[in-house]
């Protein structure tokens, strides 16, 4: 053994991180009212929008065409924290969204 104690950090220059790689900070999704979420930033092409509760119930599922903004009409729901997940052909997002 080299140096002092048993355990050492390595550190690198290069951090690992996915937050660019697939464009994930180019959608925005938010809660317009309690029946519509819009979400803006998406490429054109199809895309699948599927809405969880936190227990995991699928409450939720469309397809549509992803070009530039877009509202989806949801049912009525009771006050609470959702999953929403996002699909398309390059990339899939999960975002939390909170109903009041």
């Amino acid at each position: 053994m080299d140096g002092i104690g048993r355990f050492y950090i390595h550190t690198a220059k290069t951090v690992l991180s996915t937050n660019n790689v697939f464009g994930l900070n180019d959608v925005m999704l938010f809660v317009k009212d309690a029946a519509t979420i819009s979400i803006s930033g998406l490429t054109s092409g199809q895309t699948k929008l599927k809405l969880y509760s936190l227990v995991g119930k699928q409450i939720l599922k469309t397809t549509f065409d992803g070009s530039g903004e877009r509202e989806v009409s949801i049912p009525s729901l009771s006050a609470g924290v959702y999953l929403v997940q996002l699909q398309t052909k390059e990339r899939k997002l999960i975002k939390k969204i909170i109903l009041e």
